[in-house]
């Protein structure tokens, strides 16, 4: 069965990027740089996207300054799909944030994903997965070695992911791609 997941996303500053990034280029064989998808923290995925969607998160990136953000933990989500991030301080900013956008945007954004509701949401940055249990080991180990990661938080946007289900390991992933993305300026 072939499915999209689309999400709303906050993506880091470029130095930030480029740490996170070598730390992918470490998880062989993580395929999040084959795919081409960025470091990021997904604030909520749905079924898709309205008209006006656009409008309405260029609309929100400039209420939102940049956010300073500390990936201060490690971990690995329960199920098959061997999942690692990162984890970021949960504070009062971020917190809101996710709670503001998921306001803002409840008109484009229809049959959510509840596990990316505010109070329930597990924000996490993405370092691999579909890993088998030795891989996941590894690629534990490997982020448990990483100091704390401080940058900010500087664009949001979207991204869709086509996935085949029918397809286990790394080729279920069809095609993956950003639509935009947006400064977070504050103003």
């Amino acid at each position: 069965m072939i499915v999209t997941n689309r999400a709303i996303e906050l993506f880091f500053d470029p130095a930030t990027e480029a740490v996170l990034t070598s730390l992918l280029r470490e998880l062989n064989p993580s395929p999040l740089l084959q795919w081409g998808v960025r470091p990021h923290v997904s604030l909520l995925l749905c079924a898709g996207f309205e008209a006006g969607s656009e409008a309405a998160l260029a609309a929100f990136a400039r209420t939102q300054p940049p956010l300073p953000i500390t990936l201060g933990s490690v971990g690995s989500f329960p199920g098959d799909l061997g999942v690692v991030f990162l984890a970021p301080v949960q504070t009062r900013g971020l917190l809101d944030l996710h709670v503001a956008l998921n306001d803002h945007m409840a008109a484009f954004t229809p049959r959510r994903n509840a596990h990316y509701e505010p109070g329930v949401w597990v924000p996490h940055c993405t370092q691999g997965m579909l890993f088998n249990e030795e891989e996941l080991a590894d690629a534990l180990k490997i982020c448990r070695r990483a100091p704390p990661i401080a940058g900010t938080f500087t664009e949001i946007g979207f991204h869709e992911t086509t996935t085949d289900t029918s397809v286990s390991g790394f080729d279920r992933v069809i095609d993956t791609r950003y639509r935009a993305t947006f400064p977070l300026t504050g103003h």
